[in-house]
C-alpha cells in the first residue's frame, strides 16, 4: 500500500469500511482495469484484486464488444495483463506468480429491435430456487444467489445511464445482453470441477465452449428455450394446425386470457 501511495498519491486510494480495505478506481486511467482492491487479512497477509474488462484492455478503449474466448485471445490477454500489472507497479508479480481467478462474468449479446420485449419476457420468467432480484431496475432483470447472478438487460438502456460518450451509447442500441456472473471462488471451484478446468484461464476454453454452455444452461434455467410469437402469428399457427376447431378455439381463448393477465 505504501508503494502504491507513492505512485498514485493518498487521494486516489480510498479506504473502505475500515483500514483493512482499500480501493483504487481505474488505476492511472488504464482502460480495462476497472478497480484495484487491497484487503488485509489481519495476519500480516495482504490480497490485491484487479477487476478486469478483457476486451477493453486489449483494445485500449471503452467498447460494448465482448471478449471472444479463443486461445489466441487468451494469450493476448495474458501478455496484456502482465504488461499492465508491471506498469501499475514493478513490485507486483506476474500472473504466473501467485495470482488466482476469483470471478468470471460470461456474456452474450443478441442484436434485435425488440430488446424491450426480451427484457419484459425475462422479468416474467420463473425464478430459480435460492435466487432473488436484489436490484429491481427497469429495463433489466437481475437475479442472484449468494455466489451467482443472472443479468438479462437492454444494453442501450443501461449505457444511457452511464457517464460515457454519445458514440459509445449509440453503439449499444439494439443489444440485449445476457450475463452469468460467478462472483466467488467457491462458485468457480464448482465449475472448474465440472469442466475439468484447473489452470487460471481454462474456464475460457472454446473446445468445448464452456462459456456458451454456461450461458445456455442459465437461460434455460430462467426462461426456457421455446419460441416466442406475437399474438397474431401464434393465432395463425393455431388456425393452420391439424387440431379440431373446438381445440383451436380453446387455445385461442387461453392465449387471450394470458394476454389480458399480462403474464
Amino acid at each position: 500500500i505504501k508503494a502504491l501511495e507513492e505512485v498514485f498519491g493518498n487521494d486516489l486510494i480510498t479506504k473502505l469500511s475500515s483500514n483493512r480495505y482499500y480501493c483504487i478506481s481505474n488505476p492511472i486511467e488504464i482502460p480495462g482495469i476497472r478497480r484495484l482492491n487491497i484487503s488485509d487479512s489481519g495476519k500480516g497477509i495482504y490480497y490485491i484484486t484487479l477487476e478486469i474488462e478483457p476486451e477493453v484492455l486489449l483494445r485500449g478503449m471503452l467498447t460494448v464488444a465482448l471478449f471472444d474466448c479463443s486461445q489466441h485471445n487468451v494469450r493476448k490477454l495474458t501478455d496484456a495483463l502482465n504488461e499492465t500489472i508491471l506498469s501499475i507497479h514493478e513490485a507486483l508479480p506476474e500472473l504466473s506468480c501467485g495470482w488466482n481467478l476469483s470471478r468470471v462474468d460470461y456474456a452474450m449479446q443478441i442484436h434485435s429491435t425488440y430488446t424491450d420485449v426480451y427484457v419484459s419476457l425475462a422479468n416474467k420468467a420463473k425464478i430459480p430456487h435460492h435466487y432473488e432480484d436484489k436490484i429491481n431496475k427497469s429495463g433489466s432483470m437481475y437475479r442472484q444467489s449468494k455466489s451467482v447472478r443472472f443479468n438479462f438487460y437492454d444494453k442501450y438502456d443501461y449505457m444511457k445511464k452511464q457517464n460515457v460518450s454519445d458514440t459509445l451509447i449509440e453503439s449499444s442500441r439494439g443489444i440485449y445482453r445476457i450475463e452469468v456472473q460467478y462472483r466467488t471462488t467457491r462458485a468457480l471451484r464448482h465449475i472448474r470441477k465440472k469442466y475439468e478446468a484447473s489452470a487460471m484461464f481454462d474456464l475460457f476454453d472454446p473446445d468445448p465452449d464452456i462459456a456458451f454452455d454456461i450461458i445456455r444452461n442459465a437461460y434455460n434455467k430462467n426462461i426456457g428455450m421455446e419460441n416466442y410469437y406475437k399474438f397474431c402469428l401464434a393465432e395463425n399457427i393455431i388456425f393452420s394446425s391439424n387440431l379440431t376447431n373446438s381445440m383451436k378455439s380453446k387455445i385461442i381463448s387461453l392465449l387471450k386470457l394470458i394476454e389480458c393477465a399480462g403474464t
